[in-house]
C-alpha cells in the first residue's frame, strides 16, 4: 500500500506500508567516506587491536556479528578521544571525511593506542567504517541523522542482524540493542530520536535501505 504522508520537514511525501510502519526510498544518500577500503598492513592491525583473533572471513551468522560488535565496542571505549581538531589527510578536492585506510594509518602513527575524534558526526563515520574493516557487509551498515531536542540534529550508526536494524551511539559510549524504525506513535523522546531517522547515510554502491516515518 502506498500513501500520501505529511511529514514533518517536508510536507506530503509518499510511504509504502511494510511490516506496521511507512517507510520510503527518497532520503538514502552516499555518505562521504563510506566505500571500499585497501587491505594493508595498517588495516590488518587496526583489525586485530579491534577484534583480537576472530576470523572477520568467517560464515556470517548473526551471533558471529553479535560477537565482533561487541569486542570492537569493548576496543572503542578504550581507545576514543575528543579532539576538536580535523587531524585528518586533506584529500584533493579538500576537507573530507576519513576513509578506512586514513583511519588505519592515523591509528599507527598514534602508536595504536587512540584515535583522535570529535562531534557525533565523525565519531558515526568511523566507527561504521571500523565495523566494515573488521567483518560487517556494507550492506549492514550505515550511518543515520535523527532530531536532537528537537531543534537540531544527531548522527549514529545503524546495523542490521537478525532481520532487522538496531542503533547504537559512539557518542554517548552506550550500547543499546534497540531497533531502529519504530511506529509513529512512538514519536516521543528525550533527547535522541534514534527511533525515527528522517536520512540515512550508506556506502557508495548501496541503496537498499528504507527511511521511515516522521510525522507532526
Amino acid at each position: 500500500m502506498v500513501k500520501q504522508i505529511l511529514t514533518k520537514y517536508e510536507g506530503n511525501v509518499e510511504y509504502f506500508y511494510k511490516n506496521g510502519v511507512f517507510w520510503r526510498y527518497g532520503k538514502v544518500k552516499t555518505s562521504p567516506g563510506l566505500h571500499s577500503y585497501k587491505e594493508t598492513c595498517n588495516i590488518k592491525m587496526l583489525r586485530k587491536k579491534a577484534i583480537g583473533s576472530m576470523n572477520p572471513q568467517s560464515k556470517l551468522t548473526d551471533q558471529r556479528l553479535y560477537d565482533n560488535l561487541l569486542s570492537i565496542w569493548k576496543w572503542w571505549k578504550n581507545i576514543e578521544h575528543y579532539k576538536d581538531e580535523w587531524p585528518w589527510p586533506t584529500k584533493e578536492n579538500g576537507q573530507s571525511w576519513p576513509d578506512a585506510n586514513d583511519i588505519a594509518n592515523v591509528f599507527r602513527l598514534l602508536k595504536f593506542k587512540g584515535l583522535p575524534i570529535g562531534t557525533c558526526m565523525a565519531k558515526a563515520q568511523i566507527f561504521v567504517q571500523i565495523m566494515n574493516v573488521c567483518g560487517w557487509p556494507k550492506h549492514r551498515l550505515a550511518i543515520a541523522e535523527c532530531e536532537y531536542k528537537h531543534n537540531t540534529q544527531h548522527m549514529y550508526p545503524i546495523y542490521f542482524v537478525d532481520g532487522k536494524w538496531f542503533y547504537l551511539d559512539p557518542q554517548r559510549l552506550t550500547l543499546d540493542f534497540k531497533p531502529v524504525f519504530g511506529s509513529q506513535e512512538e514519536y516521543n523522546f528525550t533527547i535522541y530520536d534514534y527511533l525515527h531517522p528522517y536520512e540515512v547515510g550508506v556506502y557508495e554502491g548501496v541503496n537498499s535501505i528504507g527511511v521511515p516515518l516522521i510525522n507532526k
